[in-house]
């Protein structure tokens, strides 16, 4: 990022304003692996717009992967399918956002296996 004819690699900084301070600071972690700290399904949608918009290219591998596992995991059918099926979405609008085909498609696919009392039953 910091490599190349851009101002940001004269100056050795970059201003980050369309993240919030939080999922920068997530980012920059899952890409020093001093820090240890890997892509999982809970920061996941934070770091994989901030590693796009970046053109991170081994971060963003990773986060697709992550949310690959999120649209092809086994929804529990019971009280917490909600929730999963609530992420599952979260995860295609990212997905759509970033123009994720493959993504878009394991999740459509996905979404069409659950059981439809998910979709109407009173939670």
């Amino acid at each position: 990022m910091l490599n190349g004819n851009f101002k940001e690699s004269h100056e050795k900084t970059v201003n980050i304003v369309d993240f919030t301070k939080e999922d920068s600071q997530e980012f920059l972690n899952c890409c020093d692996e001093n820090q240890g700290l890997r892509v999982n399904e809970t920061n996941v949608l934070q770091i994989v717009e901030i590693a796009d918009k970046y053109q991170v290219v081994q971060l963003i591998s990773t986060c697709k992967l992550v949310m690959e596992n999120v649209l092809t995991s086994t929804v529990p059918l019971h009280a917490d399918s909600l929730i999963y099926a609530n992420k599952m979405l979260h995860t295609l609008a990212i997905a759509s956002r970033l123009q994720y085909v493959d993504l878009l498609e394991l999740g459509v696919t996905a979404l069409g296996k659950l059981p439809s009392w998910l979709y109407t039953h009173n939670h």
